[in-house]
């Protein structure tokens, strides 16, 4: 099967990420794979060969208007491309991004099937870029959903959600991701105190609430340690507010972006996965974090709760209770029975439903369906 993927940004203007290890492993199955994204740098190179695939990049304008948004590209010569490489199908990431709308358009007007991905509804930043968001998902969004033949989402909330910014249900796949659960698994002994968090570094993710509970905590643990990793443009706010609530870098440590390698390293050694998001689909560090046998607290948000069942394999507090969100990782810093019995459930729930061979046998599922559809 000849697919061709359709992404805003991909590597090396993004790590190694979860979509890099898609292509690969669709390619290592022996799809004839190709990635197109916006050539951000202007490289010279027609195509590049990564890991069983080829990238191609396509130059044009960022229209990117601030206040939280860094890359937004506008595409001219998507289609032109697309449909020179005559693809089976055509997959586009996140419905958020104006490649997306011009992939869609392209499947199209080409007469092949055209399928989104949704990463998440929003991303929830501040009150302009939340608006600017819905007027967006209300206009060009609804235009991707009535064009995609098949509208892939990660969660069932978020299906739900799609499904009320006027996507049929019928056209609504819900296939969650997968995570390495080979490269994520426990192994030894983690370090004492040492509570970790893996990320973007960026306004959803609740990183002012773990650090003002980060204060809290270290008041009463004095060797506790909270090593925060990823990358994004919101890591140097991030890093002047661990400052200004009085986290000395012995408390708090700043790392990445690293390679998922040493993602899985560094979690393995953690005792405690802390992840406060305000808003999500379904993150990929929840469940390396879980793949890794890894206690979990979180905030009890929609997404969160289809994969985390409080006292089973996390605890979940509410929103915004930044006592509460101390409350919980000291539990778990103080009771290694729970800690344990959290954790194993944790590994268990991941190695259930969270697999790449089930994630891949969906989704060609849908390839196939929907090729069989134009037969």
């Amino acid at each position: 099967m000849h697919l061709v993927r359709v992404r805003h940004l991909f590597y090396p203007d993004l790590p190694k990420d979860y979509i890099f290890e898609l292509c690969q492993r669709q390619a290592s199955l022996g799809y004839d794979l190709d990635l197109v994204t916006w050539n951000r740098r202007r490289r010279n190179l027609p195509t590049e060969s990564m890991a069983g695939f080829r990238v191609w990049r396509v130059s044009g304008p960022n229209l990117a208007f601030g206040a939280g948004i860094a890359e937004f590209p506008f595409m001219p010569g998507l289609r032109k491309m697309v449909s020179s490489l005559g693809p089976e199908i055509v997959h586009a990431e996140s419905h958020l991004f104006l490649s997306t709308a011009q992939a869609i358009r392209a499947a199209n007007e080409l007469g092949i099937p055209g399928v989104v991905t949704v990463h998440g509804v929003t991303a929830r930043r501040n009150a302009f870029v939340n608006l600017a968001q819905d007027a967006y998902i209300r206009t060009i969004g609804r235009r991707i959903f009535s064009g995609a033949n098949r509208v892939i989402c990660l969660t069932e909330s978020d299906a739900t959600e799609i499904a009320g910014y006027g996507c049929p249900r019928a056209k609504i796949s819900v296939v969650p991701n997968g995570v390495d659960l080979e490269l994520f698994k426990p192994s030894g002994r983690p370090k004492e105190d040492l509570v970790v968090w893996t990320g973007r570094f960026v306004p959803e993710k609740g990183l002012p609430d773990l650090l003002r509970a980060a204060k809290i905590i270290s008041e009463e643990f004095r060797r506790v340690k909270f090593l925060l990793v990823g990358f994004g443009p919101g890591r140097s706010k991030i890093e002047q507010m661990a400052r200004d609530v009085g986290l000395t870098p012995g408390i708090v440590e700043f790392r990445g972006p690293v390679t998922r390698e040493e993602v899985a390293q560094i979690l393995r050694q953690a005792t405690v996965f802390a992840f406060p998001s305000r808003k999500e689909g379904l993150p990929m560090s929840i469940l390396e974090a879980m793949a890794s046998g890894k206690p979990i607290v979180s905030y009890r948000i929609s997404a969160i709760e289809r994969v985390i069942t409080h006292g089973e394999d996390g605890l979940l507090v509410a929103p915004g209770d930044i006592k509460g969100l101390a409350s919980a990782i000291k539990a778990l810093l103080l009771d290694d029975n729970l800690r344990v019995r959290l954790g194993g459930k944790a590994r268990s729930t991941a190695l259930e439903k969270y697999s790449w061979d089930f994630v891949l046998h969906e989704l060609d599922d849908i390839y196939q369906a929907e090729l069989e559809a134009r037969r």
